[in-house]
């Protein structure tokens, strides 16, 4: 039992070594994900409405918002 116990351990510590690299950007540099959560009261309705953009749609949607091109 012993043995089997010290062979499990031993496992589970080289686990990690096996383990590959995680990459910055699954999806793409290109991705736009969202989420919606609607939690309905007696009283109110709450919505949360979450964007979440990859660098190129956001600076892309950066540049339509500043329409006068003064950087704010």
């Amino acid at each position: 039992m012993r043995r089997l116990v010290m062979a499990a351990a031993m496992a589970m510590a080289l686990v990690p070594l096996l383990a590959g690299q995680a990459a910055a950007h699954p999806l793409g540099n290109y991705t736009v994900n969202r989420a919606v959560a609607v939690v309905i009261g007696t009283e109110r309705v709450d919505l949360t409405y979450i964007v979440d953009m990859a660098e190129i749609p956001a600076l892309a949607e950066i540049d339509a918002i500043d329409a006068g091109g003064e950087g704010s």
